[in-house]
């Protein structure tokens, strides 16, 4: 999610950046809970690679917590060293990919075709710049 820094200093109610950032991220996540499994039952934990700064690591850990309390399929949150964690790598890859898409699109270089990563990320599914 993406927001204008100025408006943020003017209108936000804390000063914590990060803590915005997680507040996005689970509104953004209940609303499509919401949205595409609104029969979902299972529970939904996460896991973070470590962070190494304080201030985000309790900004993951007080959202967390709160948005815990308005949804049951909210449980635990991990960290853990995406040196150990394969699943982290692999999540680091497709951040990295997909902002870096984002950024290509955002200049206007969009591909004519898929890279070959690209094709094994979205094979499923071709991406909405293609069609």
């Amino acid at each position: 999610t993406c927001f204008e820094t100025k408006a943020f200093h003017k209108y936000a109610k804390t000063d914590n950046p990060y803590q915005i950032c997680m507040e996005n991220f689970y509104v953004d996540l209940l609303k499509t809970l919401k949205e595409k499994w609104p029969y979902l039952k299972q529970p939904i934990s996460f896991f973070y690679d470590r962070p190494r700064d304080s201030k985000w690591r309790h900004s993951l850990d007080d959202v967390h917590e709160s948005y815990k309390s308005q949804d049951l399929r909210i449980k635990e949150i991990t960290f853990g060293d995406k040196a150990d964690h394969l699943p982290l790598q692999a999540a680091d890859m497709l951040a990295y990919r997909l902002r870096q898409i984002k950024s290509n699109i955002h200049k206007n270089k969009i591909p004519k075709d898929l890279q070959r990563l690209d094709r094994l990320l979205f094979k499923r599914d071709n991406p909405r710049w293609l069609a």
